[in-house]
């Protein structure tokens, strides 16, 4: 199974992961937000269908809620440390257009102590790695956006977290999914 995952360079800087390169070996448990549409739908297989980036359409089963973290089944266990939407159960449906992106710390650091989190931690072979190219713009007095009348990828061999788009950069690692069974902590 492949997957497109978001990455941006802070999470480098950060220092809990050093740059990424194709062909490295991953241990990463993946966060997700949804965008404004989501919604509960009838029962169904889980799935991702890739729309662009690290955005997916995807329906997945809540199989965790409480109340500053929520974690579904898209095809593979993904988590959002935000409050979940008002009345949400375990079993519960949901769809909608999300984001899928490389946890920053937040699950390895302090959630996966939580005995009530499942292992979320994925082995991950990284294919290919592109880099956003829009240009940012100034979209309020202190705050920069991406101009998405020129959104665009460009692939890379590596990550340059210090210095693509001035430690700005955002990216997305193509990755394999390796067969392993999901961890609670990093190996390496």
């Amino acid at each position: 199974m492949e997957w497109e995952l978001g990455l941006s360079a802070w999470i480098i800087q950060d220092g809990n992961y050093g740059d990424f390169a194709r062909g490295d070996r991953v241990e990463a448990a993946v966060e997700f937000w949804f965008d404004d549409r989501l919604e509960l739908a009838e029962p169904s297989a889980p799935s991702a269908h890739h729309v662009d980036g690290s955005t997916y359409e995807v329906v997945g089963r809540v199989v965790l809620v409480e109340a500053d973290v929520w974690v579904i089944d898209i095809g593979i266990c993904v988590f959002s440390e935000h409050k979940p939407p008002p009345g949400l159960a375990v079993g519960d449906v949901v769809a909608g257009r999300a984001y899928v992106g490389v946890d920053p710390f937040f699950y390895f650091e302090r959630l996966s102590k939580r005995s009530s989190m499942p292992p979320l931690i994925y082995t991950w072979q990284v294919l290919a790695i592109a880099r956003q190219t829009a240009p940012f713009v100034s979209d309020g007095p202190r705050l920069l956006v991406r101009d998405s009348s020129k959104l665009g990828w460009e692939a890379v061999e590596q990550t340059e977290a210090w210095s693509d788009d001035g430690g700005r950069a955002d990216y997305v690692l193509r990755c394999e999914l390796v067969p392993e069974s999901p961890r609670r902590t990093r190996e390496a």
